[in-house]
């Protein structure tokens, strides 16, 4: 079986993102909102997106978030293990990839070309519809 560095199956978890620090500072510029809301889920699924109460109360009704005692003891062992768990080797690991570093990072809201095109998704998401 042939596995890949930073798969699951390894034992540790790919990363994907050329700057993992990255995924804390992105959301805050607001590229997450810019253009919202869109019809990508009902596209894709063929179903509109459900609420969010609606996927609070699914996951709440999930045998591991009852509050038992075997799911408390479970929590706090993880939680104990923190402090002995290895941090992921990012730098080890996009040297394993041969990645190249991005020649300018941007985030999506200081990109231009980025706003240009989900600016134009956000004008045709949110123009009055016209019926004849």
């Amino acid at each position: 079986m042939n596995v890949r560095a930073g798969s699951p199956a390894a034992g540790s978890r790919a990363i994907r993102h050329q700057d993992p620090s990255g995924l804390l500072r992105g959301p805050r510029t607001g590229g997450f909102e810019y253009g919202a809301p869109t019809g990508v889920v009902e596209e894709v699924t063929g179903r509109p997106a459900e609420p969010f109460d609606a996927t609070v109360r699914r996951y709440l009704n999930q045998p591991i978030a009852q509050r038992t005692l075997g799911n408390r003891v479970r929590s706090f062992f993880n939680f104990m293990r923190v402090p002995f768990t290895p941090s992921f080797d990012v730098k080890g690991f996009e040297e394993r990839q041969f990645q190249p570093p991005p020649p300018s990072p941007l985030f999506a809201m200081q990109d231009k070309q980025w706003k240009a095109e989900h600016g134009a998704m956000r004008e045709v998401l949110t123009a009055p519809l016209k019926l004849s």
